[in-house]
């Protein structure tokens, strides 16, 4: 479940979700919608990426950071995420996923904002009282 959050002239949501693997899931898709209309994106393109983190926090700060260096320097539009999380032999949180998308199309994708940086602090993902998951998120745009 995502909501969005209007903090002008900043952009944000706020995500919930049961599991952990589908909260990084939301996160992404919410924060490609932001972009873009996520509905507009053609599952034309796989990527495996693989990310490390000390936490929580620290991961899902990496993963936004890997889905916007995608959306504005390569130019991908990510339209749907499959992501595992788990902890590997050294105890360090690991993030795998499979994203399906698209290179922009400027003929079908009408662009909303541009990224410049996404900000999760350690107070704004949380592990709800029933196990469910919630983050809060804050972009920054180019204005």
């Amino acid at each position: 479940m995502t909501t969005n959050v209007d903090r002008a002239p900043d952009l944000g949501f706020q995500t919930r979700s049961e599991r952990l693997d589908k909260l990084f899931e939301e996160t992404a898709i919410s924060l490609t919608n932001l972009v873009v209309d996520t509905h507009t994106i053609l599952r034309k393109e796989t990527k495996k990426i693989e990310l490390t983190g000390a936490s929580t926090n620290e991961l899902l700060h990496t993963w936004l950071a890997e889905v916007t260096f995608w959306l504005d320097y390569e130019h991908f539009l990510p339209g749907e995420f499959v992501v595992e999380i788990f902890h590997d032999e050294s105890g360090e949180l690991r993030l795998t996923a499979t994203v399906c998308g698209e290179r922009i199309d400027d003929k079908r994708h009408v662009l909303r904002n541009r990224i410049k940086t996404v900000l999760v602090k350690d107070e704004e993902l949380i592990e709800c009282e029933d196990g469910a998951w919630m983050a809060n998120v804050l972009v920054i745009s180019y204005t």
